[in-house]
């Protein structure tokens, strides 16, 4: 007893592992928290990126197709680039079924004579390529995800030797 006459205190920890515990839980609860709503928020924001970039893969798919296929058509006799002196643009290679899309690629000849020194007049293939969502009718600037503009470089012998990208853009 002490001079009061009362039990001396006792001064342990036994309240402590409580609230140590307490704590514990209230931190790991609010980094859970927080994770878990990172988790929702990035797979609900993931599916429309997804459709989004899938349609934009298959219409650079298509334009890359209708290029190969272009080049290969510019090679047979009496060929003209997409088919039609001028825009608007008509269909050169239809529609392509990619990655859950179908997608159509219409062609625009932009054809053209450039004096070349030391060469002399020489006819540069220009196409001008558009990929939108085929819905039957012909891709416009505001449907258009793909456009591309391509040379086709005739070698002498008349057989197109090189392809050239010139402008490639992705609008949505």
């Amino acid at each position: 007893m002490n001079a009061a006459g009362r039990p001396p205190r006792r001064r342990d920890e036994r309240g402590a592992a409580l609230l140590l515990v307490v704590a514990f839980m209230l931190v790991v609860g609010a980094i859970s928290a927080g994770l878990l709503s990172f988790i929702t928020t990035t797979t609900r924001n993931t599916v429309p990126l997804e459709r989004i970039r899938n349609r934009q893969y298959a219409a650079d798919g298509a334009i890359e197709a209708a290029i190969a296929r272009e080049r290969v058509n510019l090679n047979a006799p009496a060929a003209d680039a997409c088919g039609n002196p001028a825009p608007p643009p008509t269909p050169i290679v239809g529609s392509f079924a990619l990655d859950g899309f179908t997608i159509r690629v219409d062609c625009s000849n932009a054809r053209k004579l450039v004096v070349v020194p030391g060469v002399g007049l020489v006819d540069q293939i220009n196409v001008i390529l558009w990929a939108c969502e085929d819905t039957g009718v012909v891709c416009s600037e505001a449907t258009t995800i793909v456009r591309a503009q391509v040379n086709f470089a005739k070698a002498p012998t008349a057989d197109v030797a090189r392809t050239y990208i010139q402008a490639w853009s992705v609008n949505r």
